[in-house]
Parts: structure tokens; C-alpha cells; sequence
């Protein structure tokens, strides 16, 4: 099984032993556009705004956290890169997941003494309008 979350030709697949132990939906009356100039300007109104989390921990076999953060979170083609960009998610996700989203915040958390997983949470919005600016 495989959860992806692609932008600009580049996906990040998250490991089987990582799939989101949690995923909460809620719907939103308006959502305001992010106005950031280069990026993905969110426009939604009425009572259609939807946003999706997705909550769990980030391993991989063996890999230290700064493996976890090279491989999947910071630069341009990992998570860090993806924020505020219109995603597709796809993968073996479950299809009322898989489409195209906007990646609206990474939460990426380190517990002292862990040093294998991080713990995540990623929040989706879906509407109607995707506009890129710039």
C-alpha cells in the first residue's frame, strides 16, 4: 500500500509502516485564498470548503530522523516543497482520499528520545478554484 502525494513530477511516497494512523474530514463555510505571489491562490465559497488531515508517525526500517527529513520532508521535491501547491494524491490511497488537493500545513513533530519517527500531521484542503499566481 502506498499513500503519494505528488507535485511537479515529484512524489512522496509515504512508507507502509507510515500511512496515516488517523484521517479527519471536516467542512468549512469559507475558506480565504493564501495570496502568496508564485503559488497556489485557494478560493472557495458557500458551504463546499473541505479539509482533510492526515495523522501519524513517519519511519522507515533503520533510518534516523535526519534520514526521515532528507528523505521525505525538507527541500523542493520532498513535503517542505509541496506546501501551499496543488497536490495529487494518489497512490494505493483509498479513492474518497486520492485527487488533487492543497497542501496547507506540514506539522512535523520530533519526541525527545526518539530517534527513529517522527510524528505528523498534514492538513489538505479541497475546493473548487486553484489559481497559480506568478
Amino acid at each position: 500500500m502506498t499513500w503519494d502525494i505528488t507535485y511537479g513530477g515529484n512524489t512522496v511516497s509515504l512508507p507502509n509502516e507510515s500511512i496515516p494512523n488517523k484521517v479527519r474530514r471536516r467542512y468549512s463555510a469559507i475558506i480565504k485564498d493564501l495570496g502568496i505571489p508564485g503559488e497556489a491562490t485557494l478560493m472557495l465559497w458557500g458551504t463546499k470548503g473541505e479539509v482533510m488531515e492526515w495523522i501519524g508517525v513517519l519511519t522507515d526500517g533503520a533510518k534516523t530522523n535526519d534520514q526521515l527529513y532528507t528523505d521525505y520532508v525538507t527541500g523542493a521535491t520532498k513535503l517542505e516543497g509541496f506546501l501551499r501547491r496543488e497536490v495529487s494524491i494518489g497512490g494505493t490511497t483509498p479513492t474518497r482520499y486520492s485527487g488533487s488537493w492543497v497542501l496547507t500545513d506540514a506539522d512535523i513533530e520530533e519526541r525527545g528520545g526518539v530517534v527513529k519517527l517522527l510524528w505528523y500531521k498534514l492538513t489538505f484542503t479541497k475546493g473548487g478554484m486553484y489559481i497559480p499566481v506568478g
